[in-house]
């Protein structure tokens, strides 16, 4: 009941409704002690929002440097899909000219060196 009644004193400051000293400067010790209390807090949400930013901000840098190593090897993989499509062209028109030969209507030649894959394979 005392806490409350004090509480009431303070945040009504009601020094003027009693003509106590005392009271009065117990009032301004409780005062700064609540000011104090309100600058401390904002000092904490301020150290507590550094900290999440930190940690976000390391977090971004891990993420974008992941992004980064799946782009080149998406880019490396979409070479590699593009040197398969070559020679699946390439075995696909030797498969139509042997069944040429087949039906009689070519001669049988020797297969044409396949074609040099080192510029896709960059």
């Amino acid at each position: 009941m005392h806490g409350w009644a004090g509480q009431l004193f303070v945040e009504k400051d009601l020094r003027t409704e009693f003509a106590d000293v005392g009271l009065g400067a117990k009032y301004e010790i409780v005062g700064g002690l609540r000011s104090s209390i309100v600058r401390k807090r904002e000092a904490i949400g301020r150290l507590r929002a550094e900290t999440e930013l930190e940690e976000l901000s390391k977090k971004e840098k891990a993420l974008r440097a992941k992004r980064k190593a799946i782009e080149d090897e998406l880019k490396q993989r979409e070479r590699q899909i593009s040197v398969v499509d070559l020679e699946l062209n390439g075995a696909e028109r030797r498969i139509a000219e042997l069944k040429r030969v087949l039906a009689g209507e070519i001669a049988f030649t020797e297969p044409a060196p396949p074609p040099t894959t080192d510029f896709y394979s960059k």
